[in-house]
């Protein structure tokens, strides 16, 4: 590589050792178009391992000298390219070796004629692209399991997250399982109801409740199938 930076044309000799007699090939860069690729400029003569290169102001000069062939193998050697003396590497245009077919280029290839840049043997595959024209599915969410009524609801109490302002109470009872309900006893402080048959599907009044303070209502039922009786209650605010 010779480099001349000055205004003025430069002769450079060469002494190249174990060259002998042979033909150069000197490509040049022009400071109008530097960064452009080399060009051509002339054939230099080797005699001896010494030539004689002239070098223009403002200018790179790269010396090719091609490799010496054994007598009789009849095989020449490839002249460089503008391209192999610039970058000392392959054509980005020529087809890539790796490619078994390489007139047929890939469609999924969106630079046609340009290598795969990512090395032979890693086990990595090209992602393919999404197709715009659908959706991804979401999955639902699983819903929370809801935490079971308390007794007293299940059997009907009223709610007590009011205070009563009447003088009486009125609900139904009804059973807290799918077994049959046989019979009810209702009790409020001293007084009782006891409830059987028919009576079980009507409404239960409770009258003569405590003008103030609080009171507790207390259900006792007898179901189908079971030895024991369920039991539920639940306090009462009256309101002042």
């Amino acid at each position: 590589m010779l480099v001349n930076k000055g205004s003025q044309p430069l002769t450079s000799p060469l002494a190249l050792a174990g060259v002998g007699t042979r033909t150069a090939e000197a490509f040049r860069w022009q400071a109008t178009t530097p960064f452009a690729h080399p060009a051509f400029a002339e054939n230099v003569a080797v005699n001896g391992g010494a030539a004689s290169v002239t070098v223009p102001a403002r200018s790179l000069t790269l010396v090719e000298v091609p490799a010496a062939v054994a007598p009789g193998s009849g095989v020449a050697p490839a002249a460089p390219g503008p391209a192999a003396a610039c970058a000392g590497g392959p054509d980005p245009g020529d087809p890539d070796p790796r490619d078994p077919d390489p007139g047929n280029p890939d469609p999924r290839d969106p630079t046609p004629g340009q290598r795969d840049p990512t090395p032979p043997g890693t086990g990595t595959t090209p992602t393919p692209p999404a197709n715009p024209g659908t959706t991804p599915t979401r999955q639902p969410t699983p819903s929370r399991p809801q935490p079971p009524l308390p007794l007293a609801d299940r059997v009907g109490l009223p709610s007590a997250a009011r205070c009563v302002r009447a003088s009486s109470l009125t609900f139904r009872v009804r059973s807290p399982t799918t077994r049959r309900l046989l019979s009810a006893h209702v009790v409020v402080g001293r007084r009782s109801l006891t409830l059987s048959g028919r009576r079980l599907t009507r409404p239960v009044v409770l009258r003569g409740l405590p003008r103030r303070g609080s009171f507790t209502v207390k259900v006792r039922l007898r179901l189908s199938g079971e030895r024991t009786a369920t039991v539920a209650h639940r306090r009462y605010q009256r309101c002042r």
